[in-house]
């Protein structure tokens, strides 16, 4: 208990400056809860076809903005010197980030506008199939105003201010609910886009901002220090060399381990539109759960690279545990949330008195508990593999995830699945064992490290 005490102060920074990160997540994601909400009016093949068409999304975008993520690392670890050349050179890494954001935007939107032939290709139902081909084309056009707003927010955070993506957030929030609601449902005289909808809503909303909050940034004061927008049309190939040296991995593992998770969605999808369905109302529950995850080991990679920086390995140590200990309190909180309201969640979606719905429940219920701890073991696993990118180790974390997820995560499942006809309750269980090995095996690189 007294060696908890002694890490406070390190959970107490961790909390506050992952505070503004998490529930900036949380806003962006409750954008998407909301519309999977409206999409559910329209029907089960709807909100299956969807869970086909995010799951593809999802890994493309998440892809080029994990890749951005070294953003925010590279200017936190200027960010320690300030001076006069340090503030040009973060300066120089945000322009140089914009043009990374464009050149991603191109290569990924390539493939996401063809996103429904890959489904039909590989053999997904082809009526929940004929619902994706405009959601792909919205989602294609909105890349590049969504990665754009990712280089603002990791900007910020890495000058220290977490609280702006918040601000920012907040505001675009009910825009994206009010055109989310019209546009799919086709209210107020707006067409029914149904799907597309929710990747519309998308562009306009980030269009707007990326727009107004660049005019806002090249007219602060506070600002003018980093001379943002200073040779506006200069292209740095070493910054960009940086910033794709740390990103690469980064975004290599997250949209590799997301494509992992992709190719179990497309698994169930074989075995019917019923526990897709389920799968995806129990995604937007967990994927809450992952923006907090996500807020608090992005806020330790920030704070871990700033004490790298010091070479300080005893405070690097100190944050590695307090984190360990801020994610077994979350979770216990989860559990409780869970247990208590898991009703009252499933009712957003679908009246669970229904007779007609009484199998989506019981799917649902399921999958809760698997995701639940799903979710724990991999957010030991992203702690661990954010330390080491705080320590500009990107590529070791990138190498056991996809390595395990891909290896053993997925064998594992397609054998409880189809081998031990567990069915899709077999694919959900056997997906656990990737992240548990993994963790274990990131725990001894980091302790071998910080010998």
């Amino acid at each position: 208990m007294k060696h908890v005490y002694s890490l406070i102060p390190r959970i107490k920074t961790i909390t506050i400056l992952a505070g503004p990160i998490s529930l900036t997540g949380l806003v962006n994601i409750s954008m998407n809860l909301v519309a999977m909400i409206f999409i559910a009016r329209l029907g089960i093949n709807e909100i299956a076809a969807a869970t086909l068409a995010t799951s593809l999304y999802i890994t493309l975008l998440v892809s080029s903005t994990a890749l951005l993520y070294a953003l925010s690392i590279l200017i936190s670890y200027q960010h320690t010197n300030y001076t006069s050349e340090t503030c040009l050179t973060i300066g120089a890494l945000f322009r140089n980030s914009i043009l990374v954001s464009g050149f991603l935007s191109i290569i990924t939107g390539v493939f996401l506008w063809n996103g429904d032939k890959f489904l039909s290709l590989i053999g997904q139902n082809e009526q929940l199939v004929q619902l994706t081909p405009l959601y792909f084309h919205y989602a294609a056009y909105s890349l590049f105003p969504t990665l754009l707003s990712m280089s603002i927010g990791q900007f910020y955070l890495g000058i220290g201010n977490s609280n702006f993506g918040l601000i920012n957030s907040l505001i675009r929030l009910p825009f994206s609910w009010f055109l989310s609601y019209v546009l799919i449902l086709g209210r107020l005289g707006f067409p029914k886009l149904g799907l597309a909808g929710v990747t519309c809503a998308n562009l306009i909303v980030n269009s707007v901002y990326g727009v107004l909050i660049l005019i806002f940034m090249a007219h602060s004061k506070k600002l003018k220090a980093y001379r943002l927008f200073a040779n506006k049309c200069s292209f740095n190939w070493d910054v960009c060399k940086q910033i794709l040296f740390l990103g690469i991995p980064i975004g290599m593992q997250f949209g590799g381990e997301l494509l992992a998770m992709s190719v179990l969605t497309f698994l169930q999808g074989y075995l019917g539109a019923v526990p897709l369905a389920a799968s995806q109302i129990v995604s937007q529950f967990a994927l809450l759960a992952v923006m907090m995850v996500l807020g608090l080991t992005q806020a330790t990679s920030v704070l871990v690279s700033a004490e790298y920086a010091q070479n300080n390995i005893l405070k690097i140590k100190e944050y590695a545990k307090a984190i360990q200990i801020i994610l077994m309190i979350f979770f216990s909180g989860l559990g409780i949330i869970l247990l208590l309201f898991h009703n009252f969640l499933l009712n957003l979606f679908f009246s669970i008195s229904e007779p007609e719905n009484q199998l989506l429940k019981y799917y649902s219920l399921i999958f809760f508990a698997i995701s639940f701890v799903t979710m724990y073991i991999d957010s030991i696993r992203n702690s661990l593999s954010a330390i080491l990118r705080g320590m500009q180790d990107s590529k070791t974390p990138m190498n056991i995830g996809l390595i395990c997820l891909w290896f053993l995560s997925l064998p594992c499942a397609y054998l409880l699945a189809y081998g031990l006809h567990l069915g899709t309750i077999g694919l959900q269980l056997g997906f656990i064992s990737g992240f548990l090995v993994a963790s274990l095996l990131l725990k001894f690189r980091m302790s071998f490290i910080l010998k």
